[in-house]
């Protein structure tokens, strides 16, 4: 990403993407979506709410290993993708 400097601002943008409630993979596309639009605009930091990897109404689900380990797969993902070379900002993603 280039870096623009206007007088020390950053462009910040919080950003919500569709969920499906317990997909991780699904939700994962979704927010690095967000993030190529984000940074063809510019912007620098992108924030996402809580729970935007696993939809926030999982109820008892968040018991259960297996949406646990999809969280955390789809976390390391997500960092594959936009670690060297990838997205050049900051981003807060929610488990």
């Amino acid at each position: 990403m280039v870096a623009n400097n206007h007088f020390g601002f950053l462009r910040v943008a919080a950003a919500v993407p569709r969920l499906r409630v317990a997909d991780c993979a699904h939700n994962a596309v979704h927010i690095l979506a967000l993030l190529e639009r984000a940074e063809n605009k510019g912007v620098a930091v992108v924030v996402f709410p809580e729970l935007s990897l696993t939809g926030y109404t999982c109820a008892d689900l968040f018991q259960q290993q297996a949406l646990l380990r999809a969280a955390t797969d789809a976390l390391a993902g997500l960092i594959d993708e936009t670690g060297y070379g990838g997205y050049g900002g900051l981003c807060a993603v929610g488990l």
